[in-house]
């Protein structure tokens, strides 16, 4: 209530950043968490999948009414979008090498393309985002952004993690308070 909907119809939400800050990856991450604990595998997917459609068309009519709020990372029908995602690809097996490196990194994609000093360079500065909002193109160069965004993070994401194997990960291997398991 407080971090969606609020945010999507009301004025003045306690929280302001569009989604984009650790408020929101908390509420996100214990829904995950919930529905990795208490949802039935057995579901159909193509229950999610239509749920999916009418909310992406839902998302699309806000956004006429709305303008860019609806698009945000904390608008309701983005977060159900998201949710109706989650559930379609819980019940995917993938063992493709392709996929399963790309969806390594998909935090560091998070990470990086998230902060609003690379947001505004990413799509302000290289993207040029902004010339193509009333384009014919847009969708095109959404798509094309997208698949960017992602790849280029992807390779940052992998270098810094070779980085981090050689350098940082050996000294944090040796404290020993980061070595104790958590057990639940």
């Amino acid at each position: 209530m407080l971090f969606s909907i609020w945010p999507s119809f009301i004025p003045y939400p306690p929280v302001s950043d569009g989604g984009y800050g650790i408020i929101n990856f908390v509420v996100l991450y214990s829904i995950g968490g919930y529905i990795k604990l208490h949802h039935n595998k057995k579901s159909k997917n193509i229950y999610y999948i239509l749920i999916f459609i009418i909310i992406t068309i839902t998302t699309f009519l806000f956004s006429i009414k709305y303008n860019q709020t609806s698009w945000r990372y904390d608008f309701i029908s983005v977060m159900i979008g998201g949710i109706m995602l989650f559930m379609i690809f819980q019940n995917i097996e993938l063992n493709s090498k392709v996929i399963n490196f790309f969806a390594r990194y998909a935090f560091g994609v998070y990470i990086i393309h998230g902060d609003y000093q690379v947001t505004e360079f990413i799509y302000k500065g290289i993207l040029k985002c902004n010339l193509f909002y009333n384009s014919n193109f847009y969708i095109i160069h959404i798509f094309i952004s997208i698949l960017c965004i992602y790849i280029v993070c992807s390779i940052i994401d992998y270098f810094r993690d070779r980085f981090f194997k050689y350098t940082i990960n050996p000294i944090i291997n040796k404290i020993k308070i980061f070595n104790k398991k958590i057990v639940v």
